[in-house]
């Protein structure tokens, strides 16, 4: 048991130090016509320039992950449940670093 509870907290922290590395912005929110789809595009940069980042972007319960190109851009569709137009968006290396 005690095995499991320091996995789990080497992992927690490694996540966490690697969302202290990345910058995620999102640049554009655009609602898609006569749809319940919203398109959400911005970029990702890692503070040892790594690439590409995987970009996970949640809205509402759902989460959609996409790759970031070499200029460190990304865009994802995402299926709107809601009308709220909240998105959030992390980044991490292919490594998880």
């Amino acid at each position: 048991m005690k095995v499991i509870i320091i996995s789990v907290f080497i992992l927690l922290t490694q996540y966490a130090l690697a969302n202290e590395k990345t910058t995620v912005t999102i640049t554009s929110l655009t609602n898609g016509a006569r749809s319940t789809v919203l398109e959400a595009c911005g970029t990702a940069t890692h503070i040892e320039g790594k690439k590409p980042l995987l970009v996970t972007a949640k809205h509402d319960a759902s989460f959609y992950t996409t790759m970031t190109n070499a200029d460190g851009k990304w865009c994802v569709l995402i299926l709107r449940w809601t009308n709220k137009g909240e998105v959030d968006a992390t980044a991490t290396t292919l490594t998880g670093e």
